[in-house]
């Protein structure tokens, strides 16, 4: 009944021991499966515990859910070996380093090994549940101050893990793949079989890209909650086109904070011959940067690809500029911009009847992720807005609007 994790633990360490550089750095693994382990893994050096169910399984019964399960929690604490066991946080405060990284890594080495199942698209969902969380009133830093075993076990939550994570994609797409690895590298050599902070990982980072990594780091791990960036295209005749952007703390229950943030602001727009990205850092309230060449784009995409850990908000005209452009988002734009209308619309900053367009346009796409997001959104509407009296035309509007891809499915 191991056959199948233990196949998938060899073939996940040849990637992780190339990702990093570095071999396995101890002389044996046992993968052991313990009957309902309470914390599903326990990166052990050498030694990894499993619940058993994430371990144990008939090959020729086995189902995708199951081996996608199993494959996700495996590389998760493989990648601990490394990044945890080999070289260790200095203290509880900085945990995000050993579970927001292992959460980052597991799932580039599963899409790594299996590229078809498409886990970096799924991995938008457990960010934009991050971002969900960190824009409730009770959210809270992913650094906190840890005095006792309680403050140590309460840090085990999702800021630590999947907010962790979207910090480490956002810096990685920010300063690039290249140089976020070599970073890290860097890091492994000079710190291995110690222990370290998060100062010594954002000084390796920095110092391979030549950006302030620290800056910005800092100001998302130590702050609780995530900025709305509202960006707006603006053009003159004769002059380069100029993107304005103001960021403001965003609250989907209640007042927000008076916070800054030093983001990585990246936008995607209409070029000749192909689109091009800009990203730059913006540490104020507002700000504004010109785009190359000359004309005025059709149409601009924020945070293309969802890695920036914060929402964003076009002006209505411009963001239909964008809905009828075709071909320009691919999946994970479309999870980010259908998220972003579900932020925007419980917190009431949008009319609903400009949520449901959006929702339309996308009714018989061809991803099954954004097929599945687009119904939880407009289950969301029917849980939190629809009234008895207005269930006909809801229900009306729904079959209109779905019933062909349902049919097709």
């Amino acid at each position: 009944l191991g056959a199948t994790a233990a196949q998938m633990a060899a073939e996940h360490l040849a990637l992780l021991s190339a990702y990093f550089d570095q071999p396995f750095p101890y002389p044996k693994l046992d993968l052991v499966a313990v009957p309902d382990f309470l914390h599903g893994g326990m990166e052990n050096p050498g030694l990894i515990t499993f619940r058993d169910s994430l371990l144990l399984a008939e090959p020729a019964r086995i189902t995708s859910r199951t081996r996608q399960g199993m494959a996700g929690v495996i590389a998760h604490e493989l990648a601990h070996q490394w990044f945890g066991d080999f070289v260790t946080m200095q203290w509880w405060d900085d945990l995000w380093l050993n579970e927001g990284f292992a959460s980052w890594m597991g799932d580039r080495i599963v899409d790594r090994w299996q590229p078809a199942w498409e886990t970096r698209v799924q991995d938008i969902g457990s960010l934009l549940w991050a971002r969900r969380a960190d824009s409730m009133s009770t959210t809270h830093a992913i650094r906190t101050p840890v005095t006792s075993t309680a403050d140590a076990v309460a840090s085990f939550d999702t800021m630590t893990y999947a907010k962790g994570a979207a910090v480490i994609g956002m810096i990685e797409a920010w300063i690039g793949e290249v140089p976020f690895r070599e970073g890290l590298r860097r890091y492994m050599r000079e710190h291995a079989w110690g222990n370290t902070t998060a100062a010594d990982l954002l000084r390796a980072l920095s110092t391979a890209s030549g950006s302030d990594v620290s800056r910005v780091a800092n100001s998302f791990l130590d702050q609780a909650g995530l900025p709305l960036l509202s960006m707006e295209l603006v053009c003159a005749p004769g002059q380069h086109p100029v993107v304005t952007v103001s960021q403001r703390a965003f609250r989907i229950d209640g007042d927000a904070p008076d916070t800054t943030w030093s983001v990585p602001v990246c936008v995607r727009f209409d070029a000749r011959p192909a689109p091009r990205t800009h990203c730059e850092v913006m540490s104020t309230p507002t700000t504004s940067f010109t785009l190359e060449p000359n004309a005025c784009p059709r149409w601009i995409l924020p945070n293309p690809g969802g890695a920036g850990h914060y929402w964003s908000r076009l002006p209505p005209a411009q963001l239909r500029a964008l809905l009828d452009a075709p071909g320009v988002m691919d999946a994970p734009a479309k999870l980010e911009l259908l998220a972003t209308q579900d932020a925007l619309r419980a917190r009431g900053d949008i009319p609903i009847a400009d949520v449901l367009d959006v929702y339309a346009r996308f009714a018989n796409d061809p991803s099954p992720h954004v097929a599945a997001r687009v119904a939880d959104s407009v289950w969301g509407v029917e849980r939190s807005l629809v009234t008895d009296a207005s269930r006909p035309r809801f229900t009306a509007w729904v079959s209109r609007t779905f019933a062909a891809r349902a049919r097709q499915l």
